[in-house]
């Protein structure tokens, strides 16, 4: 039986040399890919190409290969959430001069061998990116 997801989210796999960029959220001191929650029936493509217009600015963006998806439960303040997080490899035209729109939230270059990346969610991606390079899709919908 296929687990239900509250949300339905994308994310942009960004790397450049061995680091990825991350969205830093600071007041919870958590990192996530860029991307952000599929709205009505709109395309998982769609969807990411919209999110990283209106989330980040410096650069222009193109969608590539899909690379799988990630389920994650977490506990709030008001009980449990869940979302099924759809990453894709994207390329960025100006990768140095990304940054965010959104006010709570700074754009970071993080080495994959850092510290930093056990603040990256969800906590399954950190494994799948110490295991590159991938040749199969991720399909991990129950953790």
């Amino acid at each position: 039986m296929m687990a239900e997801y509250r949300t339905t989210s994308t994310r942009a796999l960004i790397l450049r040399d061995d680091r990825i960029l991350v969205e830093w959220f600071s007041p919870k001191n958590i990192c996530f890919l860029p991307g952000g929650t599929v709205d009505g029936e709109e395309s998982l493509n769609i969807t990411l190409e919209r999110e990283l217009s209106e989330e980040l600015q410096g650069s222009s963006f193109v969608v590539g290969r899909y690379l799988g998806k990630i389920g994650h439960r977490w506990d709030t303040d008001k009980g449990s959430d869940s979302c099924l997080n759809h990453f894709f490899e994207v390329s960025a035209s100006n990768p140095e001069g990304i940054s965010s729109n959104e006010e709570d939230r700074t754009m970071r270059w993080i080495d994959l061998k850092s510290d930093d990346l056990s603040s990256l969610q969800p906590p399954r991606l950190r494994q799948l990116l110490s295991e590159m390079p991938w040749d199969f899709e991720w399909d991990f919908v129950d953790s």
